[in-house]
């Protein structure tokens, strides 16, 4: 039974567009140098592409948690999840 609706939870998804939250507020990433950190943010969106399709990979998002840190932290967050976007990308 689990199977099943597990099977009909991913139909349900593919069906769908769905958002990647791909850098969470509380990932300790940003700490990492930054080649480690664009090449671990473009495998995540490719895990995702995998999973849901890669044609429905349409928006990449931190977490909404980044208004907690400091300024500094945020901006380091948001330019690597560019980066490792377009490393997916091919850019």
């Amino acid at each position: 039974m689990i199977e099943t609706l597990k099977s009909k939870l991913w139909e349900l998804l593919r069906s769908k567009q769905a958002l990647f939250f791909i850098v969470a507020s509380t990932d300790e990433l940003v700490m990492r140098d930054a080649a480690f950190l664009r090449r671990e943010i473009a495998r995540r969106i490719e895990e995702g592409a995998t999973a849901l399709g890669p044609d429905r990979v349409e928006y990449v998002n931190p977490d909404c948690g980044l208004w907690m840190l400091p300024r500094s932290v945020a901006d380091r967050k948001i330019r690597a999840l560019v980066a490792g976007r377009d490393l997916f990308e091919g850019r």
